[in-house]
């Protein structure tokens, strides 16, 4: 299931999604198009345990995380910048970036920044 990160724009934003039920299911992150750094933190459900994930710049959204993606051990907080051009869907225009947890229901912590 998708989560809606484009809809409501502020200069610096921080958001809480609760992942797939299943493990290792994407969920499509559709973020502003003015954001152009994100920054990426998994805890297990429960808010307490650190739980690893993959990130893709593709993929299906509900369904097993591709091949292409980036695995990231446990407790990491990684960060992805965004260049070049936003996908256009009926509903907005938007960056597209696919997560997927390491355990069912995982909550990922996103930090949204305008600038460079």
């Amino acid at each position: 299931m998708a989560a809606d990160l484009y809809s409501t724009f502020l200069p610096y934003r921080v958001v809480r999604v609760t992942m797939d039920a299943t493990a290792g299911d994407a969920t499509e992150l559709r973020i502003h198009p003015r954001y152009r750094r994100v920054r990426l933190a998994m805890k297990q459900a429960g808010d307490v345990l650190d739980d690893s994930m993959k990130v893709a710049p593709t993929g299906p959204d509900g369904a097993a995380i591709g091949n292409d993606h980036m695995p990231y051990p446990s407790g990491q907080v990684i960060e992805e910048r965004f260049s070049g051009a936003s996908k256009v869907a009926s509903d907005g225009t938007y960056w597209s970036l696919y997560v997927a947890a390491g355990t069912n229901t995982a909550l990922l912590h996103i930090a949204l920044y305008e600038a460079e």
